[in-house]
């Protein structure tokens, strides 16, 4: 018996070119009920907890302040590379003196304050794992005396944090 026979049937039932139509026609097919009826990946939600996170901008000009309170009221999410994060964000910021160590005529450091820098206390809250052993957001690990660069649409520094404490 021959695979295709003198009238181009494969092994004299159906015609190669039906054979290849059908099988399109099937392949769609399943393909569409794959589609509508297959088993949809769902994502597995880790139990979350808020933390709150105190960084500190040093030695910051004057004008960094309202710049940053600017950048805050118009949006308060950080932003990492071009994406926002979903669950940081801006909740409070205060502005304090720099101190300065200088020496005096004794030659003994004296601590005193810087007249015209200041330091901007920033505060952020995000939504991070409940069991993981380390957390990021801003995709940046969060660890306290790390620099941490804190960006949000229109500004952008680097700040050291100083204290995490989950809510």
């Amino acid at each position: 018996m021959k695979i295709i026979n003198e009238k181009g049937k494969l092994f004299g039932i159906i015609n190669i070119i039906d054979l290849a139509v059908l099988l399109i026609v099937v392949l769609a097919a399943a393909f569409v009920g794959i589609k509508l009826f297959g088993n949809e990946i769902t994502t597995v939600v880790a139990p979350q907890k808020e933390v709150t996170v105190t960084m500190r901008i040093r030695d910051a000009l004057p004008y960094m302040y309202d710049e940053l309170a600017a950048a805050v009221e118009e949006d308060a999410r950080l932003v990492y590379g071009n994406q926002f994060d979903s669950s940081a964000k801006i909740v409070a910021m205060e502005k304090t003196p720099t101190y300065k160590g200088a020496f005096n005529d004794e030659g003994i450091v004296v601590w005193e304050y810087d007249t015209y820098k200041i330091d901007i206390i920033v505060t952020v809250t995000a939504k991070v794992p409940a069991d993981s052993a380390t957390f990021q957001f801003a995709n940046q690990d969060v660890k306290t005396g790390r620099t941490f660069t804190l960006k949000t649409r229109t500004f952008e520094t680097i700040a050291v944090i100083e204290a995490i404490r989950f809510n």
